[in-house]
């Protein structure tokens, strides 16, 4: 017992005079960006022809990291939506997953977003689980839960079934994927 207190306090001082700080308070969730922590790897959705010609306009752009939705150029996809348009990514590392976030509009005008989606998390080929959701029309961001844990995740297949608007202009900017960022004990 006295070894394991004189081994925590001079570790915490030496801790605290690093610069090293912890903190109790809990730290909900982090986010997964693409283009570091997944990345586009293909889909089968048909890029709209009337802004298809736009450098800004590409399908792994909706995993790139980037979201510039107020000046130009934007950053994301205008598509044709069918209601079952496929986006597959891959994990740079198995990651715990917990969610998805989108940022539903390109551009300034909240008027053709994604809206009904699906997304399923795999294991190397083994599927873990599938959650749905509804997006709501509008910029920013909007994070739904997948009401369950799904470990080591190495890829994901993001399905849109419908979206706001004209089925021709279906838009999104940007997604990322929820997971949980535990904290270290405090030390002290």
């Amino acid at each position: 017992m006295m070894k394991r207190d004189h081994f925590v306090v001079p570790t915490c001082v030496a801790l605290f005079a690093m610069g090293v700080f912890w903190t109790s308070k809990v730290h909900a969730q982090n986010f997964l960006t693409g283009g570091t922590d997944f990345f586009y790897v293909s889909s089968d959705a048909t890029l709209n022809p009337s802004t298809g010609f736009q450098p800004w306009n590409s399908l792994p752009a909706i995993a790139d990291g980037i979201v510039n939705n107020t000046s130009t150029p934007f950053n994301g996809t205008v598509f044709e939506a069918t209601g079952n348009d496929h986006w597959n990514f891959s994990f740079a590392s198995a990651a715990i997953v917990t969610g998805i976030g989108f940022w539903t509009t390109v551009g300034s005008q909240p008027d053709n977003g994604i809206r009904g989606f699906s997304v399923s998390y795999f294991d190397t080929g083994t599927q873990l689980g599938t959650q749905t959701g509804s997006a709501a029309l509008g910029g920013g961001w909007q994070d739904f839960a997948a009401g369950q844990t799904f470990n080591n995740v190495t890829d994901a297949t993001l399905t849109i079934t419908s979206n706001f608007g004209s089925a021709s202009g279906a838009e999104f900017s940007e997604i990322r994927f929820d997971t949980p960022t535990p904290l270290p004990e405090p030390c002290c």
